[in-house]
């Protein structure tokens, strides 16, 4: 299958989100501003999120502010793209008690000297811990 489309994308999402952001996790779609500013548009945080960790692979302002629209993204942005803590994911996590609690947590358990000098380093196995046990918390457990 080749990358999606801009009509091809608003199509999916019109159908189904989940369906774009499945585009986005496994590749099809294109690594663009045109691209990015669609995915933004829509209005989906979980799309925005996607779209910077797997496709862009680092953190844009555009991808940041929509994926902070709701506070579970804003905090798997920080954790996931940004890879430290950034003001507008912090805002954004502020929006929910639990979601800025684990924040506040994940905050408090960073060392300087661990932080990501590159937006391209691999994030470190702490970075990768906290992560999985945050989605399981929120996708596997009632």
């Amino acid at each position: 299958m080749g990358k999606l489309t801009k009509e091809e994308i608003v199509l999916l999402f019109l159908d189904n989100p989940q369906k774009v952001s499945s585009a986005i996790w496994y590749g099809n779609v294109s690594k663009s501003d045109e691209i990015r500013t669609l995915i933004c548009d829509l209005g989906d945080p979980r799309c925005a999120y996607r779209y910077a960790r797997d496709i862009d692979k680092s953190p844009h302002p555009d991808t940041r502010q929509a994926a902070c629209k709701d506070p579970c993204y804003a905090y798997f942005y920080a954790i996931g793209v940004d890879r430290s803590p950034h003001p507008d994911t912090r805002k954004g996590v502020c929006k929910d008690p639990y979601w800025k609690a684990e924040y506040k947590k994940w905050e408090s358990s960073l060392n300087p000297a661990q932080l990501p000098t590159k937006l391209s380093a691999k994030p470190s196995p702490t970075f990768q811990q906290i992560l999985w046990n945050s989605m399981r918390k929120l996708f596997w457990n009632p």
